[in-house]
């Protein structure tokens, strides 16, 4: 994704897809560490005629041998034009919270 002078990241929607997808990563500077993921954007997710709120990045992974923690982020075309926020954070072996955020922007 590419970086604005706002520092606001830029999605831009695949428009010939159902959905688009992009990894996100986390350098967190220790191995194999539980990392929380959230947002405050949302999808509707409907099976059976049952619809609730799903959230547009998976909730949770672990950092690699190198550091790095990855989630991925799935908008749909209801998505385009909001501005996500998307943390990351994990707690250290001394109990303190670590966490970071960026903002998205999806664009058409």
């Amino acid at each position: 994704m590419e970086r604005d002078s706002k520092g606001f990241y830029r999605l831009d929607f695949d428009n010939g897809s159902l959905q688009t997808f992009i990894q996100i990563r986390a350098n967190i500077g220790k191995d194999y560490e539980y990392v929380g993921w959230a947002t405050d954007t949302f999808f509707d997710g409907c099976t059976w005629g049952y619809c609730e709120d799903v959230s547009i990045v998976n909730g949770a992974s672990y950092s690699d041998e190198d550091g790095y923690a990855y989630t991925m982020l799935g908008v749909y075309p209801s998505n385009i034009g909001d501005t996500a926020t998307v943390w990351c954070g994990y707690y250290d072996d001394f109990g303190k919270q670590w966490k970071e955020s960026m903002r998205i922007i999806i664009d058409e």
